[in-house]
């Protein structure tokens, strides 16, 4: 598989990060996609956060969790609707 680099990445630098991505053991690239996918639920908690400050940690978790899995999911598991805005 050919992966191409971004636009604004060097055709260089991309085949260098695709060497070492390639050589790491598989369970440092788990725990890679871990820590990615964690960062990016942080990064949508926050947002949700800056636009409702006011809601509850919890409100804000189960947002991003509707967002991502549905609300008709969220609403039926968390018995949850989102506070008014």
């Amino acid at each position: 598989m050919v992966l191409h680099p971004p636009a604004d990445t060097d055709a260089r630098a991309w085949e260098l990060y695709i060497g070492l991505i390639r050589g790491m053991p598989p369970e440092q690239k788990l725990a890679r996609v871990f820590d990615l996918n964690r960062r990016a639920r942080a990064a949508q908690e926050d947002a949700i956060r800056r636009v409702h400050p006011h809601w509850s940690g919890r409100d804000i978790i189960l947002f991003a969790a509707a967002r991502r899995f549905g609300k008709d999911l969220i609403r039926r598991a968390y018995s949850w609707s989102p506070p008014s805005c």
